[in-house]
């Protein structure tokens, strides 16, 4: 990329042709003057804001670029069109034309990856996702598995296993427990329909426990067999799966999300299935004219 001066304004009236792009990071930094580290979100118009947009690595920093004023530095120790291209030992700033702020850029480090407006679409038919779901991901509302933890799942599977084997147990062993206290409270046995009653009644509750125990060991698996990898979840259904099976997979959201999915992009498989789908394509075209011709 390069800064638009008069030279390339001269260029570009010459040529029949013109393209736009997006600069790379690798450009960016080539032509940075800076890193912006301070900012606001206003703008100002006629007189320079004050600090901190003023200060160094702010949003209208001199040291970064240019001067706010014609062959003076910041602090004013150097002032006159004879110290061009000095940089101050104070202040740092070099001594220049204050127009040359008009062509100087910064840039600034972005802690997570940022999707640019123009490629949204793009980027949503290379990983085969709609606008809906981009909008979801770009708003950090849809969550999608990028890593399942086998060894984690596999050890909440042996706890669940054994948590209601040991339940079980425990049912069984309260229904002889029962057994035990009626028969000392009815010694005539099944000749008394108290126990009888009574003994059917703990049956029934021993049957219902251990069914409700399936029941839920049932509904932990199937959460747990339910994680696949490229799975979507909302906010709320991914904060529950965690609270109750803690570091069981990892997912990713917004710009983190689409920059792993395009990672995982192999172009020459790309190509390949391309080619297989215009062949496809070409096929029933050959086919419908050669009927036609018929």
């Amino acid at each position: 990329m390069q800064n638009i001066n008069q030279t390339n304004i001269e260029n570009i009236q010459k040529s029949k042709d013109l393209v736009l792009s997006i600069s790379s990071p690798e450009s960016i930094l080539e032509n940075s003057s800076g890193e912006v580290m301070l900012g606001l979100p206003s703008l100002f118009h006629g007189e320079a804001p004050e600090d901190p947009l003023m200060e160094d690595g702010g949003l209208f920093s001199q040291v970064i670029f240019g001067p706010i004023k014609d062959w003076f530095c910041k602090c004013q120790k150097y002032q006159g069109k004879e110290y061009l291209d000095k940089e101050c030992e104070i202040c740092h700033v070099k001594i220049s034309s204050s127009d040359i702020r008009a062509e100087k850029m910064g840039h600034i480090n972005l802690p997570l990856p940022f999707v640019h407006p123009l490629y949204i679409d793009q980027i949503g038919i290379l990983i085969n996702v709609n606008k809906q779901e981009m909008e979801e991901i770009l708003n950090f509302k849809s969550y999608q598995i990028t890593k399942i933890n086998i060894e984690i799942i596999n050890d909440f599977l042996d706890k669940i296993n054994k948590e209601a084997s040991i339940r079980v147990q425990k049912a069984s062993s309260d229904y002889l427990k029962t057994g035990h206290e009626l028969i000392e409270e009815f010694p005539e046995g099944i000749e008394s329909g108290e126990y009888t009653l009574k003994l059917k009644k703990a049956s029934s509750e021993k049957v219902q426990t251990i069914l409700n125990i399936s029941q839920i060991k049932k509904t932990a698996q199937d959460e747990l067999y339910s994680l696949k990898l490229d799975s979507v979840m909302n906010k709320a259904d991914l904060d529950k799966i965690l609270q109750k099976f803690p570091n069981s997979f990892e997912s990713k959201t917004g710009p983190e999300l689409l920059e792993h999915l395009l990672k995982e992009i192999i172009p020459e498989n790309e190509v390949v299935e391309i080619e297989k789908l215009l062949d496809l394509e070409e096929n029933k075209y050959n086919y419908g004219f050669e009927k036609n011709l018929h």
